[in-house]
């Protein structure tokens, strides 16, 4: 099995994204556990990539990496400067509304992500399961809202792309490395998807907030 990680690039007036430095940090590593009943559970192995920070090359970076890899699970990670946790998203919207210019100087307003698909996608990976095995390593929450710059529009791509598969697809948002050092949050990131390859359905607890 496979598991596609991707982080991105610097950008706005960010100097680093430590999405990109975990995800170069964890390329090549297996991920496996032990499922409820005690039993060794699959392996999988992470393949990774930095992607653009740019609404028109995103989604075809990422169409690439899937055809290429053929993962059975992806994640995706993004910057969120000032939050103080991780962030696992639930929802990705199709719209576009860039409080910034992308890296390629783009800033649409109020267009769709891809247009005439669905309006939103939930996502496919085991949230709840992933936050509560990531929980102590760092702080972890749920998110309703993935925003409507390049992070959403990756996820959205990503549950569009998988739509039709088996392939289940989520994203993280990740704070500054300054709030959660960088190698807690690839620690983290391990307990999460340790906890995806075991969990098919998603754990039922309280989480209905939009932060």
């Amino acid at each position: 099995m496979r598991i596609l990680l991707t982080g991105f690039e610097p950008f706005g007036d960010q100097a680093q994204n430590p999405t990109a430095q975990i995800a170069e940090e964890l390329v090549g590593c297996t991920i496996g556990g032990s499922s409820a009943a005690g039993t060794p559970a699959q392996s999988a192995t992470i393949v990774s990539a930095v992607l653009p920070v740019e609404f028109a090359a995103v989604g075809l970076a990422l169409e690439h990496l899937l055809q290429t890899h053929q993962p059975e699970l992806v994640l995706s990670l993004g910057l969120a400067a000032g939050t103080q946790a991780l962030r696992f998203e639930r929802v990705a919207i199709n719209l576009i509304d860039a409080r910034i210019p992308d890296n390629a100087g783009a800033q649409p307003v109020d267009v769709p992500v891809l247009p005439g698909a669905p309006n939103a996608y939930f996502t496919t990976l085991p949230v709840k399961a992933m936050a509560a095995a990531a929980r102590p390593v760092a702080a972890t929450t749920l998110s309703y809202s993935a925003g409507s710059y390049v992070c959403n529009a990756l996820m959205f791509h990503a549950l569009h792309a998988t739509s039709v598969s088996a392939v289940r697809a989520g994203f993280l948002h990740v704070p500054t490395a300054d709030v959660i050092p960088v190698k807690t949050v690839s620690a983290a990131v391990v307990s999460a998807l340790e906890a995806a390859l075991t969990t098919l359905s998603d754990v039922a607890e309280p989480g209905g907030s939009i932060y």
